[in-house]
């Protein structure tokens, strides 16, 4: 694995060796990746690195961030211990639907999740070559839905208009480089 496809893999917007590895309770195991193994020793004696041509995912505008690192901070500010296992399934729905950052789930106008990025059961259309992953079982999807839900979505929300929390201020309209399925979840107005 190369450390771009690595990049991908973790899905953080941030270079990940500028990062501290251990918050990343979804990284390949130092035993089987060379990197990761490279990652924590390079950590352990304070070392830094710079790659000028490391690949992060592409940003629809400045406000844009990564999904995997804003649940991350809800999952940590819910709980004191994270649960490996959730950051690896909502990780694995992540990879399947192909999708990086907030805004290729998001309809258009920034005011939707849309329903198949929601469901975690089609792939997203885009020119980032994912890694593999098979479609998560049910239970996983559940995780990703319960994850995006506590992420994005107001606690209040009740059917069929979910409003999305929009904590960053997303600047629309946004790019049309997303799928264009039927809108669900919306955003508070």
């Amino acid at each position: 694995m190369t450390i771009n496809a690595y990049q991908l893999h973790l899905g953080t917007e941030q270079p990940f060796l500028s990062q501290d590895p251990h918050s990343f309770p979804r990284r390949q195991p130092r035993v089987t990746s060379s990197i990761t193994y490279f990652w924590e020793e390079l950590r352990a004696i304070q070392g830094h690195i710079q790659i000028p041509e490391i690949w992060c995912p592409p940003k629809a505008n400045d406000k844009d961030k990564a999904i995997i690192d804003a649940v991350l901070r809800t999952l940590q500010a819910q709980t004191s211990q994270l649960v490996k296992d959730t950051i690896w399934m909502v990780n694995a729905c992540r990879l399947y639907i192909n999708v990086t950052m907030l805004s290729e789930i998001l309809d258009a106008e920034g005011n939707y999740i849309l329903q198949w990025a929601m469901h975690g059961t089609q792939q997203n259309e885009t020119e980032i070559e994912y890694p593999y992953q098979p479609l998560p079982p049910p239970s996983a999807r559940k995780i990703w839905r319960d994850a995006l839900h506590a992420t994005y979505l107001d606690k209040h929300r009740q059917l069929p208009d979910h409003p999305f929390i929009d904590p960053w201020g997303l600047l629309h309209p946004l790019p049309s480089h997303r799928n264009t399925a039927p809108q669900r979840y919306q955003r508070r107005a």
